[in-house]
């Protein structure tokens, strides 16, 4: 059996990816939300499996809820990200250094619940410390998102900016910035006598 966790989920994701888009009819939206839905579907059903095992205990299947919503969570936040990368990678026109700061947070948060769920399914935190860890990873990931938006859209406004204003911009930070003064004087070659 298939142990779930973001990288099989990605895994899967991709493949599903595959299959679904020889299916003419659907936007590249409806594609993606097909897959979602297909995940989110799998992982309900394989929840149900596991709850059922014979002998878990009640402390055992809370876990299992826990571990199998993060993942649910993961579809959300990271499967459609990943196929967008891919798209563009397979496009030719993937540039990390383009790639949305948002989209880097959704990643990372995503690594830290997964894990999180690693770590409790094999015992080395509580239930406790593990719904204490998700809730702090909440909170900075609330913060980080939010930080990350206003990134991107300070970001974007910046790129709408002709490149004129942008040039004034720069020198005007240059003539208020004592750094980037002193950096400029200590480059300058020495005078001869």
């Amino acid at each position: 059996m298939l142990k779930w966790d973001t990288s099989s989920l990605i895994r899967v994701g991709g493949q599903l990816a595959v299959k679904i888009n020889a299916i003419k009819n659907l936007s590249g939206q409806e594609k993606q939300k097909l897959i979602c839905q297909i995940l989110k579907t799998v992982l309900q059903d394989v929840e149900k499996q596991e709850k059922a095992e014979a002998g878990k205990t009640e402390e055992e299947k809370v876990a299992i809820g826990a571990q199998f919503a993060s993942l649910r969570q993961a579809v959300d936040d990271v499967i459609p990200a990943s196929l967008d990368l891919a798209i563009s990678a397979a496009r030719g026109k993937l540039d990390l250094k383009k790639v949305k700061m948002s989209v880097w947070v959704r990643y990372f948060s995503c690594c830290a619940r997964s894990v999180v769920t690693v770590l409790v399914s094999n015992n080395v935190i509580s239930q406790a410390q593990a719904k204490q860890a998700t809730e702090a990873l909440a909170a900075v990931e609330t913060k980080a998102a939010d930080a990350a938006e206003k990134y991107d859209a300070a970001k974007a406004e910046e790129e709408k900016k002709p490149e004129e204003q942008k040039e004034e911009d720069k020198t005007r930070f240059e003539q208020v910035n004592p750094m980037h003064q002193e950096a400029a004087s200590s480059q300058e070659p020495p005078k001869q006598e």
